[in-house]
């Protein structure tokens, strides 16, 4: 079995999907993929068809490369700091906590940890849900267009048994019992990164990554 989100060939597809929606061009880059005979669109499930030929696999990791080289475009109301943040967008649920203060580069690194992890626990309750879930949830809890996090108050029974919530982030990750960030392994691994930082330096192996995980993760 092959694991979708390592393989060169797979990444490309998603990495095209992620940049046209962060307003990079990519139409040349996705042309020359499908021109050498690529596959379109992104795989959607964790395991996949057997590898691609040598040759499609190294120019995907050319056009990883490639796309990784272009700027993001600037919006130019994306906020800077937390205080650009508190001043446009008021958190819209009284269970999302206010922001500690801070300043400087500390705020811009807090900014970051915090967007991090106010991301994940967006996600969680809607993990492995279709983006045609995604909206009919929202739409039945009056929250189309999403403006915060995800509720089961009045979700009805026969929408919450076709889109079920995702393990166990029910009882986490829903706006009504939402007590900080819950525990995550979106959230575990930058930490043992920083962590390997701090005791390897930038000249750090792939076997001290190896040893941290099994060092740091617990088994499961």
């Amino acid at each position: 079995m092959r694991v979708a989100w390592v393989q060169p060939e797979d990444l490309l597809r998603h990495e095209l999907v992620a940049s046209r929606e962060e307003g990079r061009p990519v139409d040349d880059i996705e042309a020359r993929w499908l021109l050498a005979g690529g596959p379109a669109g992104p795989p959607v499930g964790g395991a996949t068809s057997p590898p691609a030929p040598p040759v499609l696999r190294e120019l995907a990791v050319e056009l990883l490369d490639e796309l990784d080289a272009r700027p993001v475009p600037m919006d130019p109301d994306e906020p800077d700091s937390l205080d650009d943040i508190r001043a446009t967008w008021p958190p819209p649920d009284p269970a999302v906590r206010a922001a500690p203060a801070a300043s400087g580069r500390d705020d811009r690194v807090l900014g970051a940890w915090l967007g991090r992890a106010a991301g994940c626990l967006l996600g969680k309750p809607v993990e492995t849900i279709p983006r045609a879930g995604i909206r009919e949830i929202l739409e039945a809890t009056g929250r189309w267009p999403l403006g915060g996090y995800f509720t089961a108050v009045g979700l009805p029974v026969e929408v919450a048994r076709r889109w079920p919530w995702h393990g166990a982030s029910r009882s986490t990750s829903l706006v009504e019992n939402i007590d900080g960030m819950p525990e995550d392994d979106d959230m575990n691994y930058p930490l043992i990164a920083l962590h390997l930082l701090e005791t390897r330096g930038h000249d750090l192996s792939a076997d001290d990554v190896a040893t941290a995980w099994l060092d740091l993760l617990p088994a499961g």
